[in-house]
């Protein structure tokens, strides 16, 4: 009786370890893992082998023999890239902040973002995140973000056909804001103001694309302001000093100065604007008026008429032959500048001798200078005004400084 219990239990301990082994069989991911990557290989094998084995196998396309089954694959993995392409196409669902609002994302190039009206999140061709905002018939239209491949924030305020257009802000790439005010067609444009780097203010006024031109005020690198008055072309119209009161340049130019003073001449260096202006004595006058007769500008580049030159024969192509090209001698707003391109390191021009005889706070009484200095000029007369241009000799097509004075 023993022995038959025994060889029963046997065998339904036999039969259940059978059945034990094939559960653990069936459960073991590696199993199934196993079982797909076979029928895939099977499946991929059976697909890709597109060697005809009878004429019955080919589809006759006029002189041509085309594998039923080649094409069968190039349909298959055509339908799979297609999918493949839609699905990378569709929008990725993402909390815009702490809103709890969802906003859709796509790539810069995906269909379906050729059919969106609303808020989107924009991927540039690398991946980044390029832009959040509103989009309408495939551009940026609304209020809306731009952001460069490391995540700072180019610009935020309004677009119009992928354009920045109203009014908006540019940053720095620390986050520093660079300019705030109207854009159109991504120049400045309108009313604006830009900051230096370091956050200080730098001007504020108007601007035509992208340049400074109109009424403004310039501000120097602790935020002062130092200048308001006219621009063009990002220059300061020194014109528009000559024959004003100097009681109405100082309000215009508020920054540092120094008074220079003769017993005939009188003259002011504007220091943060690198100009010098000449002075008529007014105690004769009705009016006891003190007028300005020149602007002497330490610069290598002029505005003529809205339009900026360099060069000698460019302006002479603009204003005519000079009336005046040759030696001249040297004055006391001339000497100023001079001295003060010297102090700059100018390797272009000597210094000229000038004995000060008192100084005080800024204000300098010159009781004599080399009055027998010479410098090249061109001279040309346009519209009541005389134009002056300083170079170093004769033939030289760059000057250093020019000076706009009443003819």
């Amino acid at each position: 009786m023993n022995k038959l219990f025994s060889t029963l239990f046997s065998s339904l301990r036999a039969k259940f370890t059978s059945l034990w082994t094939r559960l653990r069989l069936w459960v073991s991911p590696t199993f199934w893992r196993t079982r797909v990557f076979t029928w895939l290989r099977r499946a991929f094998s059976t697909l890709f082998d597109v060697r005809p084995k009878h004429k019955k196998d080919y589809y006759v396309l006029l002189n041509w023999m085309v594998s039923k089954r080649l094409a069968f694959a190039i349909v298959v993995v055509l339908g799979v890239l297609c999918v493949w392409f839609i699905l990378s196409m569709l929008p990725t669902p993402a909390s815009a902040g702490n809103t709890g609002v969802t906003i859709n994302t796509y790539r810069y190039n995906s269909i379906p973002l050729k059919f969106q009206n609303g808020t989107v999140r924009i991927l540039a061709a690398d991946g980044h995140l390029a832009y959040v905002g509103q989009v309408q018939d495939a551009k940026c239209e609304g209020a809306g973000t731009l952001y460069d491949k490391d995540g700072n924030t180019v610009y935020e305020g309004a677009f119009s056909d992928n354009m920045y257009n109203g009014t908006g802000t540019t940053y720095y790439a620390d986050g520093t804001v660079q300019y705030t005010g109207n854009f159109t067609d991504n120049l400045y444009n309108g009313v604006g103001k830009y900051f230096r780097p370091t956050g200080v203010l730098e001007y504020e006024g108007d601007y035509v694309t992208g340049v400074r031109s109109g009424k403004g005020t310039l501000y120097n690198s602790t935020g002062s302001s130092i200048f308001t008055g006219s621009f063009q072309k990002d220059q300061i119209v020194f014109g528009e000093l000559v024959d004003k009161a100097t009681t109405d340049v100082a309000q215009m130019y508020t920054g540092v100065s120094q008074v220079y003073s003769s017993s005939s001449e009188y003259c002011v260096y504007m220091e943060e604007i690198g100009a010098v202006y000449a002075v008529a004595d007014g105690t004769a006058a009705l009016d006891d008026s003190w007028n300005v007769t020149g602007v002497y500008v330490l610069g290598s580049s002029a505005l003529i008429e809205g339009e900026i030159y360099s060069s000698i024969n460019r302006i002479t192509q603009v204003l005519g032959d000079p009336d005046y090209s040759g030696t001249a001698w040297v004055d006391l707003a001339e000497a100023v500048c001079v001295n003060q391109l010297v102090q700059q390191e100018a390797d272009t021009v000597e210094a000229v001798d000038m004995e000060i005889a008192s100084s005080y706070e800024g204000v300098y009484t010159v009781s004599d200078y080399d009055r027998d200095g010479e410098l090249y000029i061109y001279s040309y007369q346009r519209d009541g005004l005389l134009y002056t241009f300083y170079c170093t000799g004769a033939g030289i097509d760059q000057f250093f400084m020019y000076a706009i004075q009443t003819a």
